[in-house]
């Protein structure tokens, strides 16, 4: 999960911690039977290999302003793009 951007850090809350995802594109195809064949991209944007640091996420085009995410909002979401930089 933390490669991707995001990982789930208590068994007992439906949401995700948002991180620095590792690659540039990520392709998920969620369960046919829960999520009708769905699939959500994963984009990671960044100027140089030195940005590390997240500027802004977007979710299917709208700025996101949180660090969590619920799973809720992740099976819904189309595409989630993270715009890195380089420092803080």
């Amino acid at each position: 999960f933390n490669m991707m951007g995001f990982y789930p850090d208590n068994a007992t809350d439906p949401s995700y911690t948002i991180t620095t995802p590792v690659f540039d594109k990520v392709t998920l195809n969620l369960d046919e039977f829960h999520y009708n064949n769905h699939t959500i991209e994963i984009e990671t944007i960044r100027p140089s290999s030195n940005a590390i640091y997240i500027d802004k996420i977007e979710v299917d085009g709208k700025r996101f302003r949180n660090y969590r995410i619920s799973h809720e909002e992740l099976v819904k979401a189309n595409k989630i793009t993270f715009y890195l930089k380089d420092r803080k």
